[in-house]
């Protein structure tokens, strides 16, 4: 296969999966749409944000109801994010260990990056809802580091709740034809991060003052 036949072939391959995944999606729509976010909150990278903008989407079309499309997302991302914190603060360690992990525990650089998510979890957990390739990795992070499960709950169903309205409208913005539907998300996005940006300087504040006490 030629360099240029290569290069013609992989818009091809992306044109086949773009393809299936919306035929995916409307065939099974539901219980489609649970399925990709739910995994893409637990662990593996599927596109869980292009499947909620879609659905979003395809709301505005009648094929789908847009309440329900806000529900069953929620509900989906939700139980992925609980899922991959309590597995990893119940077996996390032991599976590590097993694997030969065991002087990860130890290492200074790992215990910095737990002491960082114990200080900032609220922060880190609520705004990583809207990083689908971060979020994983912080809902095993904070379970490792023994986050309350309290804390983690909360902030992690605050974070989708605004993560699901954020992309579920913006999509059904979109398939009304609507202009500023770009402008809506990006203007979501950009006042939600800004009050992120508020919350981590506090909390930096708090967190520095309360070392600075332990510390006398």
């Amino acid at each position: 296969m030629t360099a240029a036949t290569a290069r013609g072939f992989q818009p091809a391959i992306m044109d086949a999966l773009t393809a299936n995944f919306f035929a995916f999606l409307l065939l099974y729509k539901y219980e489609a749409l649970f399925l990709i976010s739910f995994t893409a909150a637990f662990a593996l990278p599927v596109p869980g944000s292009m499947a909620l903008f879609v659905a979003g989407a395809l709301a505005s079309q009648g094929y789908f109801n847009l309440g329900a499309v806000i529900v069953v997302a929620f509900a989906a991302n939700i139980a992925g994010d609980i899922a991959g914190f309590f597995l990893a603060r119940h077996y996390g360690a032991a599976i590590l260990t097993a694997v030969g992990f065991r002087r990860l525990f130890q290492w200074h650089h790992y215990r910095r990056v737990a002491d960082y998510i114990s200080d900032f979890s609220s922060s880190l957990i609520f705004f990583t809802r809207f990083l689908t390739e971060i979020g994983p990795l912080v809902n095993v992070l904070s379970g490792l580091a023994a986050v309350p499960p309290a804390v983690f709950v909360f902030f992690a169903v605050a974070g989708e709740i605004c993560y699901v309205l954020v992309f579920g409208m913006a999509g059904y913005f979109f398939g009304m034809g609507a202009s500023d539907s770009t402008g809506f998300l990006v203007g979501a996005i950009a006042i939600v991060y800004s009050i992120g940006f508020i919350v981590i300087g506090i909390q930096t504040a708090v967190a520095r003052r309360g070392r600075r006490a332990s510390s006398r």
